[in-house]
């Protein structure tokens, strides 16, 4: 693992050499090579670090219309599109996160394993519920190796 510090370092110090343009350029390969993957761990529902997310509570079985039993989905898929999953780029960073709000306050709830309100009772009690904490978004070790072949590939192109 140290030798991969020192790569970063390595690899941290040739970036700051670059023109804003390039590093702008490769933030944004960076960023959408990482969407991609957290993408991915979110529809199999899998941390960042590898582990499975917690199941969802088992519910009731909810019929359709039609009378048949529906299946639960796996969670977050929406989450995971790249209409909802925004990449912002700048010469210094590059973030990943949601830009619709309520997405954004779903995910968070989940995300750090908050409280938060599911419905009301036919009497007119608020129901809330404590979500456990499924990591959504985040930077594996396959990322960051990645992420360094993604900027010594940069630098060579750039050579």
């Amino acid at each position: 693992m140290a030798e991969l510090e020192a790569l970063e370092d390595w690899v941290g110090g040739l970036m700051a050499q670059m023109e804003p343009r390039g590093r702008r350029k490769l933030a944004l390969a960076i960023g959408r090579d990482l969407r991609r993957n957290n993408a991915k761990r979110i529809r199999a529902n899998v941390e960042p670090d590898g582990d499975r997310m917690e199941k969802r509570k088992p519910r009731e079985k909810v019929r359709s219309n039609s009378g048949k039993i529906r299946r639960s989905a796996k969670m977050f898929q929406k989450m995971a599109a790249a209409r909802n999953l925004r990449i912002k780029a700048s010469p210094d960073q590059v973030k990943i996160g949601y830009t619709n709000n309520l997405i954004a306050r779903v995910a968070a709830v989940h995300h750090f394993g908050l409280r938060d309100f599911v419905g009301k009772t036919p009497d007119g009690k608020t129901i809330k519920t404590d979500y456990p904490a499924r990591e959504l978004l985040g930077i594996s070790d396959a990322d960051r190796e990645g992420i360094l072949t993604a900027a010594l590939e940069h630098l060579e192109a750039g050579l």
